[in-house]
């Protein structure tokens, strides 16, 4: 039975739920130390109220965390930097959403400063651990690290996180979990910290399909039926060849084909579009838009205090800064020929199924800052206005999550999700991760 479930059931209470998560918060706050802030006696209040009332959606009672670039009326807004430290009197339209379907806003989540970078990394505040290796500290992706590692240890069900260059699949997929990323306009962001304007979105995190579906549903405002399984029979599903993806981790490359080979077996349809640009070449043009608006959002404040800040995030907007007019002039143009091209590429597929990063979760010790290669995978769908899902796709040989993720055009993100509920339905199932061996409650 889901914890959603078992509260409608009266099975369990919201309180209980809410109880067991900050309780799981505070056991696994030395190795997994995960909240940015933390609303204890707020959320115990709130679902007292929530199991006095009537359920107003299928998620009522659940505790959620939200990314620190989220507001929350009465919680700081930092955006993982020592250079913000904003108090909201409102709440963003998409955390009162939440709140008003009757989900329990426990806290902030940690993540990258000010959202820019994919790795997860944080210099000055320490990077938090893929809960997928006890024994080697590896990144768990972001820059909505701690929603990812909040939900991959058990510590709450749900988290919503921002997706500017793949900020929400990123960490999905290296912690095993399922990530939506929607159209820009799907979900509103007033409320929420910018790091590129037209090209961030938000999006929920969780270890289901049914479950990210119907907290997207609750962000956008729709009505919540979760997702159902799309008909893969039939389904037309493009992949990207050997050149458009470049170089992939071996077991990477192993799981996409396996995996293309199962939905085939399902009576997917299988082709491979005329190629429209290599991921790098859109990682690049989108690194065009995303340097200058960053810059442009945050410039004087790196400026006023650069000791203050993670030396990696700080050369990030530094490289920003050196962007020209003209060359931003150029890729806007470019954007919107590529744009009309991909138009013309869902009139022959129904969606494009590719890995969500190049590697499995990279040990710490072995991250370069200096490169962005996941971001080739994810990148170019905020580039092009697409949508995206990432679902896992098993684990690789030495027990890390794989990933696949599936693309469609603007406004299709039930679509997606109902595709990605057969996948589900066919992926290998993971397990929990081995939380005992970092001491924390299994």
């Amino acid at each position: 039975m889901t914890a959603a479930a078992a509260v409608h059931s009266g099975a369990t209470t919201c309180r209980e739920l809410v109880e067991k998560a900050l309780a799981r918060i505070a056991w696994a706050a030395d190795q997994l130390p995960v909240m940015a802030a933390l609303d204890e006696q707020g959320a115990l209040v709130a679902a007292a109220r929530r199991d006095a009332e009537t359920p107003r959606s299928p998620l009522h009672g659940l505790p959620v965390v939200l990314k620190d670039a989220i507001d929350v009326a009465g919680l700081p807004t930092r955006g993982g930097s020592r250079l913000v430290d904003h108090h909201p009197r409102r709440t963003a339209a998409l955390a009162q959403r939440i709140e008003d379907a009757g989900l329990v806003i426990v806290g902030k989540a940690r993540q990258q400063e000010l959202a820019f970078g994919g790795w997860g990394t944080h210099a000055l505040e320490g990077t938090l651990r893929n809960p997928w290796d006890a024994q080697v500290h590896r990144v768990p992706g972001g820059s909505s690290s701690g929603c990812a590692v909040a939900v991959a240890a058990g510590l709450v069900p749900l988290a919503v996180g921002t997706d500017t260059g793949g900020s929400v699949r990123i960490p999905a997929s290296m912690c095993g979990l399922v990530g939506l990323r929607p159209h820009v306009d799907a979900v509103p962001l007033d409320g929420v910290m910018p790091l590129c304007p037209g090209l961030d979105a938000a999006g929920p995190i969780a270890a289901t399909v049914g479950d990210t579906a119907a907290l997207y549903q609750v962000m956008a405002g729709i009505p919540v039926t979760g997702a159902t399984p799309a008909a893969l029979h039939g389904l037309r599903l493009g992949r990207w060849n050997n050149t458009v993806l470049g170089e992939l981790q071996p077991a990477v490359a192993d799981a996409y084909e396996a995996s293309l080979l199962r939905l085939q077996e399902q009576g997917a349809l299988l082709s491979t579009p005329a190629r429209i640009a290599t991921s790098d070449e859109f990682k690049q043009r989108a690194g065009v838009l995303l340097g200058y608006r960053a810059w442009r959002a945050y410039g004087e404040l790196v400026s006023a205090a650069p000791e203050r800040m993670d030396p990696a995030v700080l050369a990030r907007f530094r490289n920003g800064a050196s962007v020209t007019g003209a060359d931003y002039r150029d890729v806007l143009q470019r954007q919107v020929e590529d744009r009309r091209t991909a138009a013309t590429l869902f009139a022959d597929i129904d969606a494009m199924v590719v890995p969500t990063t190049p590697i499995t979760a990279a040990a710490l010790a072995e991250v370069d800052e200096s490169r962005t290669p996941l971001a080739g995978y994810t990148r170019w769908v905020n580039y092009l206005g697409l949508c995206a899902v990432a679902v896992p796709a098993g684990l690789s040989p030495d027990g890390l999550p794989l990933s696949l993720q599936f693309v469609l055009p603007a406004g299709s993100e039930q679509r997606a999700l109902d595709i990605a509920a057969s996948w589900e339905a066919l992926a290998p199932p993971l397990p929990f991760p081995p939380l005992s061996a970092f001491g924390a409650e299994a």
